[in-house]
């Protein structure tokens, strides 16, 4: 399976259950945390997932997230 099929599956859904890519590197077990996150940003350009800045004593931090499924 790719990183990319791996990540979707961990990325959470809705804004407010935006995590870090450290935090989802973590999860993964595997890959480096340089290869998650390059992976997550082209993600988040393709449209794929969200990415949302959010200020932090040592910078700015991205958060990662998708969309909520609506319901049928």
């Amino acid at each position: 399976m790719s990183i990319s099929a791996k990540l979707i599956e961990l990325v959470p859904e809705g804004e407010a259950n935006a995590v870090s890519g450290r935090v989802l590197w973590q999860q993964l077990g595997m890959w480096s945390p340089v290869s998650v996150k390059h992976t997550l940003k082209k993600m988040a350009a393709a449209g794929e997932i969200e990415r949302k800045h959010v200020p932090h004593p040592t910078g700015e931090v991205g958060l990662y997230f998708k969309q909520p499924r609506r319901p049928r």
